[in-house]
């Protein structure tokens, strides 16, 4: 069913928005609250060397993880914060288990039916889709997470790989709450219909390098693309003028 926080009855509009500007800014709906945190965490560490501890624990434990493409990512430095190795125990703790890609193709279908076939930015068609018009213009399109799918892999008997796992979901709660508390969200709910859209393959990747971020319009499911300096201007062509795009479900 439809709500007021989703990018479509389907997509989470705060989980886009937080992950897409995690260096830039976010949803109104969550500004404060994450300013307020992170603003709490640095004041009450004056002294240079506890305020570059936890830089470095908020570039080991959020940033890099969410860039990782497949790769090694780097040991969590430990964050000065107070009662944080409690809340990584108590979440590692949990019974969560590792998302895979099993079940991906039915996920790709499922969200081409919703999307209606097209790419959520550009309006190109699925190259695949056979019934499309015979004048339109179709390309390839991949099923991209909006909050990385490298964030929700881990190995189960790996303790070293679980305990990374929980501290860069500590500092998610941390610093992006409207995630779990608006959207109830966490790692398990990565490879479901919610956190994936149908997008042109060539913007897949740009989308995750964070080349352009879809913010937040003041009409419901709307958007405004924002692009950054290093986006390719081959792909700017395909963009829309304005650079607004409405996400509709077209599965209703």
């Amino acid at each position: 069913m439809p709500s007021q926080d989703s990018l479509s009855p389907t997509v989470s509009s705060d989980a886009l928005s937080a992950f897409a500007h995690a260096k830039l800014r976010l949803t109104t709906s969550s500004r404060i609250i994450n300013r307020v945190n992170l603003a709490e965490d640095v004041d009450r560490r004056p002294y240079s060397e506890a305020l570059r501890q936890l830089s470095k624990s908020l570039d080991d434990g959020v940033l890099r993880p969410m860039l990782a493409h497949g790769g090694i990512t780097p040991a969590i430095t430990p964050s000065p914060r107070f009662g944080i190795e409690d809340s990584i125990d108590n979440l590692g703790s949990e019974d969560v288990s590792s998302i895979t890609r099993a079940a991906q193709s039915r996920l790709r279908k499922n969200c081409l039916a919703r999307d209606g076939q097209r790419c959520v930015a550009t309006n190109l068609w699925s190259k695949d889709y056979n019934e499309r018009p015979t004048d339109s213009i179709d390309a390839p399109l991949e099923a991209a997470h909006i909050v990385p799918f490298t964030l929700g892999g881990f190995q189960g008997n790996n303790n070293d790989e679980r305990y990374r796992h929980a501290a860069t979901w500590v500092n998610i709660n941390r610093y992006f709450p409207s995630l779990r508390s608006r959207l109830n969200f966490s790692s398990e709910g990565i490879n479901q219909e919610m956190n994936v859209m149908m997008v042109f393959a060539p913007l897949h990747q740009k989308f995750g390098e964070f080349h352009f971020v879809f913010e937040a319009t003041e009409t419901l499911h709307r958007y405004r693309i924002k692009t950054f300096p290093r986006m390719s201007c081959v792909l700017l062509m395909h963009l829309p003028p304005n650079g607004l795009v409405t996400f509709t479900n077209h599965d209703e």
